[in-house]
């Protein structure tokens, strides 16, 4: 993403409107590739309260300005998913091009920008009316970008480098050149300075924002991926995936203090909001080392999730969520102890998460199986049962009793509340007799129907 880790979790914090509402509160939304969902996470009992069906392999999500909508770039299906946060329902799906990436709101909050990486494009789309209403053609492999505060300059990431464009005229000014693998890019919170990595080459480069040229270019250590500034804006840490590391750069004078070792496959830093402690997640470990900034000392090393991958903060600072991929969980660590405080199950392959308040939540009826048709099916077939009942929601599992490999549940289809479609594929040497039904709702209410259906 485009601005810095914690800019952009103060930003989604600060920004919405709902904030004065009595009712509000603050969730955690993710995009679980591995399962075409997006989570909602109840910061309050750290637990997911809901799930939303979006495309096909969601990778990226953001949040408007005004905090009211979610955007989430849907890779394999070419489309956004425009979620309203207060109804938590997906009012829009707007074809882009392929393999969308990235996607951020201008700070003014009047265009919608996607990066697609299969088409070399940049779809802008109007959020009044929810369609595409420009596609900029772009070198290849188009991917991170960042605007200026003021939304009147674009920094667009592409293979080799990166390039300035006037908002206003889609007009390229400038081109800078990094190297064979330019990485995530970060703008300062005050809008000067602009960071971009090149993953190769292990240097990261650094841009006035008010003369649109190059600075420097800092050499920092192999595999560098991405910035992420301090609260306080005097440090920018750059993490080198391939060399255990990070880089502290001093942001106010542009140059490198030093490198401190850290665990394995440094992915992203978040800051405390004193920032006087950087936490640094460590993919290939599953650690995440905490930094004490004023020494640049590594002053403990905490266990998490698998693949930690990326960062949100709370308002009040007090808790940061780590997304672990493979695991399909979120480590919820307190800043008070330094430790970890909850992991919580969410969908498979959580890459992005970012915090919202928004409108309580009503917790999901429990699920109440009514009837099941047909309640009867043959061996070595393909059959769908329809179950009729209420309180089933997006997301919901289910499983059959007893266990039997030749009876299996291939796919569960959510309709509605009250429907849903089973594909149940049985082979030659089925068990024979009849079989029990659980439908689990995501917040963890099941009920189970004894003698649900029968195989013949």
């Amino acid at each position: 993403m485009m601005r810095s880790l914690l800019q952009t979790a103060v930003a989604v914090l600060t920004a919405t409107t709902l904030a004065g509402r009595a009712d509000a509160k603050l969730y955690g939304y993710t995009a679980n590739e591995g399962e075409n969902t997006v989570s909602v996470i109840d910061t309050d009992t750290n637990t997911e309260v809901r799930k939303i069906t979006v495309g096909s392999r969601p990778l990226r999500l953001t949040v408007s300005p005004d905090g009211k909508r979610l955007y989430v770039t849907n890779s394999s299906s070419g489309t956004l998913s425009v979620i309203d946060v207060e109804t938590h329902a997906v009012i829009a799906t707007i074809p882009v091009g392929q393999s969308p990436q990235e996607v951020t709101v201008r700070p003014d909050g009047l265009e919608v920008w996607v990066s697609n990486q299969g088409t070399d494009t940049i779809s802008i789309i109007d959020p009044v009316t929810l369609t595409v209403i420009e596609t900029i053609t772009r070198p290849s492999s188009p991917g991170s970008f960042v605007f200026t505060p003021d939304s009147r300059w674009a920094y667009l990431k592409y293979s080799t480098g990166f390039d300035v464009m006037d908002v206003a005229t889609r007009t390229v000014v400038n081109s800078i050149e990094m190297g064979a693998s330019p990485r995530r890019m970060t703008i300062t919170r005050d809008g000067r300075h602009v960071y971009g990595s090149d993953y190769t080459a292990g240097k990261v480069a650094i841009v006035d924002t008010e003369t649109q040229s190059l600075i420097t270019i800092l050499t920092t250590a192999p595999g560098a991926r991405g910035c992420d500034e301090s609260p306080n804006g005097q440090w920018v840490y750059s993490t080198s995936t391939l060399s255990k590391s990070v880089g502290a750069i001093d942001n106010v004078n542009a140059t490198l203090s030093g490198m401190i070792n850290v665990g394995t496959t440094p992915w992203s830093t978040a800051f405390t909001l004193d920032s006087a402690f950087a936490y640094v997640c460590n993919a290939g470990d599953n650690t995440v080392s905490i930094i004490d900034t004023a020494t640049r000392q590594v002053v403990k090393t905490i266990g998490v999730g698998r693949g930690s991958f990326w960062w949100a903060i709370t308002p009040d600072g007090s808790r940061l969520y780590l997304t672990n991929p493979p695991d399909g969980t979120v480590s919820v660590i307190s800043t008070a102890t330094q430790s970890v405080i909850a992991t919580i199950p969410v969908g498979r392959a959580c890459w992005k998460i970012v915090l919202v308040d928004g409108p309580e939540v009503t917790p999901p009826a429990a699920p109440d199986i009514a009837s099941v048709a047909p309640v009867t099916i043959t061996r070595n077939a393909v059959t769908q049962l329809t179950v009729h009942g209420s309180g089933f929601v997006q997301g919901c599992s289910t499983s059959i009793s007893p266990a039997n490999r030749g009876t299996r549940i291939t796919a569960t289809q959510f309709i509605d509340s009250q429907t849903l479609v089973l594909t149940i594929s049985t082979t030659a040497t089925a068990r024979r007799g009849a079989y029990s039904l659980t439908v689990r709702n995501v917040d963890g209410q099941t009920d189970t129907l004894a003698d649900a259906f029968a195989v013949q």
